[in-house]
């Protein structure tokens, strides 16, 4: 089976709209089957949302 690599661009992961509907949709991927990518602006310290998406 053929892995998926998937890269997002957000501005920043801190919890809102946009962010919480990419969180929802990698809960929902296939295990091992998607590999995400998120590219962001951020620069800050990691949000709560970085740090738990970090850990998929």
């Amino acid at each position: 089976m053929q892995t998926i690599e998937l890269l997002y661009f957000v501005d920043t992961l801190a919890l809102g709209g946009i962010q919480s509907l990419l969180k929802e949709y990698i809960d929902h991927f296939p295990k091992g089957q998607i590999n995400v990518t998120i590219l962001t602006l951020d620069e800050d310290p990691p949000s709560p949302l970085e740090i738990e998406l970090q850990k998929k």
